[in-house]
């Protein structure tokens, strides 16, 4: 008998900007090119077998950008708290959003930084408590998203 693969899927529109982004969480981040592919055929990724969160920006094989978040729900002794892995990955999103968006960031305007890695760390907080909260059901299993991966 063939183990389910256990992961969450959302993806989130961002407030104030043209922007989705994919949230995942996987129950080992080395299984996510498989859960990626099968949601988004065309997008060709590796992860690091020693990972526990990773962002990137994939394109498919129409040319639709998209930004993916992956968790990794087993964590290792040495990985770091899936809180700190939140607020590291959060920063990275922020960076790729305004990278995409062509926004350059400095001291005058700094704070669109800010905004955006408190609102994509509060999206993906909320789903993760959402998941802990569920754990012991098969509300939060699966899919939640379109199937395209929202171009920018």
């Amino acid at each position: 008998m063939k183990e389910e693969i256990k992961f969450v899927h959302k993806q989130i529109a961002l407030p104030l900007f043209p922007v989705y982004y994919d949230i995942f969480l996987i129950d080992d981040l080395l299984l996510a090119p498989t859960i990626i592919t099968s949601k988004y055929p065309g997008i060709d990724m590796i992860t690091t077998p020693n990972g526990s969160s990773m962002t990137c920006v994939a394109m498919d094989g129409l040319g639709n950008k998209g930004i993916l978040a992956l968790f990794s729900l087993t964590r290792q002794k040495e990985d770091p708290t899936i809180e700190d892995s939140i607020a590291f990955e959060s920063s990275n999103l922020a960076w790729h959003i305004l990278d995409i968006l062509e926004i350059t960031v400095d001291l005058d305007n700094s704070k669109v930084h800010s905004y955006l890695v408190q609102e994509i760390h509060k999206q993906i907080t909320k789903l993760y408590k959402q998941f802990e909260e569920n754990l012991d059901s098969n509300d939060m299993e699966g899919d939640s998203s379109s199937d395209d991966l929202g171009d920018m």
